[in-house]
């Protein structure tokens, strides 16, 4: 989904409005691509929710990172924010043109109660799909506020800037990823991304380049936080330090190191992990996302770089190692350590619940194709025992995401408020974005 038409002169701004940090990315074009600058901020937490203070906050500091930070020309690319974004599943007759707008505007009304005038609408064509004896087109609607998407462009223009495009989160994570499905038969791969961040988790499953299912679930980096600060009786600045800490541990017991996660080396966290129950039927091809069923069988990952035999260097294979022996930390130490597990197993499987139904809601419609395998990005993500249990709900080879591999820096590459590109798996929706042309 893009909005704007400008024509491209040279490489755009990526421009990355997360919810607690923004993240801009400028890299040259083609294969081979170089970092021209990059610079990450975090969003204050006392204006993450308010809109109005958001947009303040925003249009007092994005004026300086870029004049800061390196960055070249004036066309900007931005995502719209997916916890702003409206997603919808629909399926509606076959038609073209003005009257498939006419008719997605329908169904959205019918979902939502929405005034189709109220908001900017655009849709992804997944496929023709049966319902019952008819045969119906199912597309992927995205629904944003037309006021929500005319303030992202009057801060762009505030900060000088020339609107390249504003594209739903999605689509910018697989644009991340595009590069690796050129070949002959790469249709043939189906991926579930799955993007965790700190307000909400994107799901998308994508056959090759082609997007066919998306949800967005309001769980995130923030709720896990909650979680740990009604827990432990603290307040949420608090309960991350404490979680991420516990994280960190986990992750150096996991590979034998005495320190926990480097801030720029994260690294391979957890490998291929497949679940032991997974022979049940799929779901029908009229299931809703959050529909009751079994899970489908699992095969053989197929997902490999055909040309090395080996998985493409953007995924990090997770490990399949046993539980780290017992932390040398202090018995209060661990005692917290247990409390904040305890804290967050509910929030962790309503979070694998979801991604199980949407894995189910996949096999009911496309009911010749399996998942070959499970890419996870975003922040939250760093969270090795957090991968290792979505890898057992899903059931298949699982990675962690490195978007910015490939891209090279040079003398002249500019870094501000982050210490490297590589290893930055929250990094997807900026690099994704940077890929994608600007109009």
């Amino acid at each position: 989904m893009v909005l704007g038409f400008l024509k491209q002169s040279q490489s755009p701004i990526a421009i990355d409005f997360g919810y607690s940090s923004l993240k801009v990315l400028q890299v040259s074009p083609g294969d081979d691509p170089e970092v021209i600058a990059a610079a990450n901020v975090e969003i204050p937490e006392s204006v993450r929710r308010d809109q109005a203070q958001r947009n303040e906050h925003l249009g007092d500091t994005l004026p300086g990172l870029l004049r800061d930070g390196g960055f070249r020309g004036k066309t900007a690319i931005c995502n719209i924010p997916s916890w702003q974004t409206f997603v919808q599943h629909m399926r509606i007759p076959k038609s073209e043109g003005a009257g498939r707008d006419e008719a997605i505007k329908a169904e959205l009304m019918n979902s939502v109660a929405c005034n189709p005038e109220h908001v900017v609408i655009r849709h992804v064509e997944v496929g023709a799909v049966h319902a019952g004896q008819d045969i119906q087109t199912e597309i992927i609607c995205f629904a944003i506020g037309r006021e929500l998407v005319m303030n992202q462009v009057d801060l762009l223009r505030k900060c000088r800037l020339e609107v390249g495009g504003l594209h739903a989160e999605p689509l910018a994570v697989l644009r991340a990823f595009w590069h690796l499905y050129r070949r002959e038969n790469d249709d043939q791969i189906t991926t579930m991304y799955v993007d965790i961040g700190s307000a909400c988790t994107k799901v998308m499953i994508a056959h090759g380049r082609t997007l066919v299912f998306t949800r967005t679930m309001p769980i995130g980096g923030r709720q896990f936080d909650q979680a740990v600060s009604q827990h432990l009786h603290c307040d949420l600045p608090t309960a991350r330090i404490q979680r991420m800490h516990e994280a960190s541990t986990f992750h150096g017991q996991l590979h034998g190191t005495s320190q926990g996660i480097p801030s720029a080396q994260v690294g391979a966290l957890m490998a291929q992990t497949m679940s032991s129950s997974m022979n049940a039927e799929p779901g029908r091809p009229g299931d809703a996302p959050l529909s009751a069923g079994a899970a489908p069988p699992t095969h053989e990952p197929s997902a490999q770089d055909r040309r090395a035999g080996r998985s493409p260097r953007e995924f990090h294979d997770m490990s399949s190692d046993d539980t780290p022996p017992p932390a040398a930390d202090a018995p209060e130490s661990i005692e917290t350590g247990n409390l904040i597990q305890s804290a967050l197993h509910d929030v962790r499987e309503s979070l694998c619940e979801e991604l199980r139904m949407c894995r189910r809601y996949h096999a009911g419609v496309h009911t010749q194709r399996m998942l070959d395998r499970l890419v996870v990005v975003g922040g939250e993500s760093r969270d090795s025992r957090l991968c290792a249990t979505l890898a057992h709900a899903v059931g298949v080879q699982t990675y962690q995401g490195d978007p910015l591999i490939r891209a090279r820096l040079t003398d002249d590459s500019r870094l501000t408020g982050l210490e490297s590109i590589r290893g930055v798996p929250e990094w997807a929706v900026a690099y994704g974005l940077s890929r994608c042309p600007a109009e």
